[in-house]
């Protein structure tokens, strides 16, 4: 990140404090039904950040029992396989070769998109604002799955061991990724590429 860009976000940064300044404009309701597109409409995500490069973590705040929607739970595994880090073997049909393709996120060596859904106990049209860190976890996606948390677990815990994850994970290169798909692929196949 250059000099100009980290002192403009170090400012942002400071003036934000994670807390809503304009809270009118943030019950404004937005109506997407004008933006129907092969039977898809826009929606929102309740929040997104990436508190380390290449860690994206999309949360989904839901009042105690509301379903996540099919379509929000597309939009939102999509955007997390989009943000991680993809090594996958393709098939060419046409000349009958296989390849391996790697995909980056950003300008890192790797990346994770994580999705957080949450649930709190504030009623809807209430003036109370939603505690976001002590929100429970209901699920969370990553890896391609989505998971249940074994024990009851905030929205702060989590974050905090993603991110810790995130800092201490192991490192791989593409050599050794690509050892390991090459491996994956004749054990699966019997093909050596």
């Amino acid at each position: 990140m250059n000099a100009e860009r980290m002192e403009r976000f170090q400012r942002f940064k400071k003036t934000l404090q994670g807390q809503i300044r304009n809270k009118d404009a943030k019950r404004t309701i937005l109506d997407y039904s004008g933006m129907l597109y092969k039977g898809w409409t826009p929606g929102d995500v309740d929040g997104c950040f990436q508190p380390e490069p290449g860690l994206t973590i999309h949360f989904e705040f839901k009042e105690s029992g509301a379903p996540l929607s099919d379509g929000q739970k597309f939009k939102l595994e999509e955007e997390s396989k989009k943000l991680t880090y993809e090594a996958k073997i393709k098939h060419d049909e046409k000349d009958n070769s296989s390849y391996i393709c790697f995909r980056r996120a950003g300008e890192v060596d790797d990346g994770l998109g994580v999705v957080i859904v949450a649930d709190h106990n504030v009623s809807p049209g209430s003036e109370e604002e939603v505690p976001t860190a002590a929100c429970s976890v209901r699920c969370y996606y990553w890896d391609g799955r989505w998971e249940t948390p074994d024990e009851q677990t905030t929205v702060r815990q989590l974050f905090d061991a993603v991110v810790e994850y995130w800092k201490n994970r192991p490192r791989h290169t593409e050599k050794t990724i690509m050892e390991n798909l090459i491996r994956y692929w004749k054990e699966k196949t019997g093909v050596t590429l």
